[in-house]
C-alpha cells in the first residue's frame, strides 16, 4: 500500500460535519442499523461491526431518503465511504443533518 502526504483532512474535497445518528445500511440482502460518525457532501464514516469489504457498495438510508455509496476505507469498526451520485448525496446529507433525531 502507498501513503500519500498530507492527512485525510486536507485530501477532502468537501468539509465533513459531525454527526452522531442511527442510520439503515444495506448491502448483499442484509440490512443493519449503524451509527453515523459524520457526514459531507462526497462521503460519510460510520461505526459497523464486521464491516463489509473495501469496494462494497451499499445503500445508506431507507427508500425515499437514500444515497448510494462505496466502501473505500476500513479501519477497525470505523468505515469510510464515498457517496456514487453528487445529487443524492445533497438530498441524503440534508435530510440527515436536518432531520429530527429518533427516540428509539
Amino acid at each position: 500500500m502507498t501513503s500519500s502526504s498530507g492527512s485525510g483532512a486536507e485530501r477532502r474535497a468537501h468539509v465533513r460535519l459531525p454527526l452522531t445518528r442511527e442510520v439503515d445500511v444495506s448491502w448483499g440482502g442484509e440490512t443493519r442499523r449503524v451509527r453515523l460518525e459524520d457526514v459531507s457532501l462526497s462521503g460519510a464514516g460510520m461505526r459497523l461491526s464486521n464491516p463489509p469489504p473495501v469496494g462494497t457498495r451499499i445503500v445508506v438510508g431507507k427508500a425515499g431518503q437514500e444515497a448510494r455509496a462505496e466502501v473505500v476505507r476500513v479501519v477497525g469498526d470505523l468505515v469510510g465511504l464515498r457517496f456514487e451520485s453528487d445529487e443524492a448525496a445533497l438530498g441524503y446529507v440534508m435530510s440527515t443533518v436536518l432531520a429530527k433525531p429518533r427516540d428509539d
